[in-house]
């Protein structure tokens, strides 16, 4: 966390206009913002694992939109399958994701 955002929480807690309980849930909710940002590459959808699909890639090397769900919220939410768009968020959680098509 940004190290004047911790100052000004701190400051808060020790002047007494937030409670512990407070400054942890503000501290909590940060982080988890900040960790959506950090693009993550898609993982392999569930309902794909069971057949022959092992991984994200396809034959040519390149991940497969098809198979493939968001790392946080588990959702298809990632790919506009009626624009043929991969998005840079998850539309449905706001994970970032990482396209790139290096293992």
């Amino acid at each position: 966390m940004d190290k004047f955002v911790e100052k000004i929480l701190n400051q808060k807690l020790m002047e007494g206009k937030l409670s512990l309980t407070e400054f942890n849930c503000i501290v909590n909710y940060i982080e988890k913002l900040i960790d959506k940002e950090i693009a993550k590459k898609p993982v392999l959808n569930k309902n794909w694992a069971d057949k022959d699909q092992k991984d994200i890639y396809d034959e040519n090397g390149y991940i497969d939109p098809d198979v493939c769900v968001c790392p946080r919220c588990k959702e298809p939410a990632i790919y506009g399958f009626k624009y043929g768009a991969k998005f840079d968020y998850c539309t449905d959680c706001g994970q970032r994701k990482d396209w790139s098509d290096e293992e």
